[in-house]
């Protein structure tokens, strides 16, 4: 379980009054042993308000992660390193979709539902180019193929038309060979 808690967390536990920490994990474990009990619930508590690092200062993925929900709000432009990661501009893209209003939303999915059957249009056009190259590719290669047989019959004086007959190509181009 995680909860983000807009609330200091030294409410949750005095004693963490100036350690700097935002972040409590909890798990059951036995009270006389300590021992965590198998599968037992993480309970993890976010404090956003203890969370004061800068963009600077952020060091691993959570934290920017934290960043990211706590300045939403207020951010104007996303940092450039953060733009590169899709699960960022993700967040970023349903933070200003979620300020939308019922006009802007509908303009929105409309937009996407042609943008969606543009590339699946492009998609499946290339999937039958593809397909199409790869028989016309079989095609002359079959040709090809008969056309050299052909050669080799008619170098050994094979009737035309038995090669015509053999391989399906016409007597009149098994003569211009």
């Amino acid at each position: 379980m995680v909860a983000f808690l807009n609330f200091p967390l030294r409410k949750l536990s005095p004693e963490l009054e100036n350690e700097g920490r935002y972040l409590l994990r909890y798990r059951t474990k036995e009270l006389e042993t300590g021992h965590k009990m198998p599968g037992s619930t993480e309970y993890v508590f976010l404090g956003m308000q203890d969370f004061d690092k800068k963009y600077e200062e952020l060091e691993t993925y959570p934290e920017k992660w934290l960043y990211c929900m706590r300045e939403a709000v207020t951010m104007t432009e996303v940092p450039s390193e953060l733009k590169k990661e899709a699960e960022f501009e993700t967040f970023f893209d349903a933070c200003r979709r979620a300020g939308f209003t019922k006009q802007e939303e509908q303009l929105y999915i409309t937009d996407m539902m042609t943008e969606r059957d543009i590339k699946n249009a492009k998609d499946l056009a290339v999937r039958e180019g593809r397909e199409e190259g790869r028989q016309q590719g079989l095609e002359e290669g079959r040709t090809e193929e008969a056309t050299k047989i052909a050669k080799a019959l008619l170098d050994k004086g094979v009737d035309i038309n038995v090669i015509s007959e053999c391989t399906g190509l016409s007597p009149e181009s098994i003569q211009s060979l």
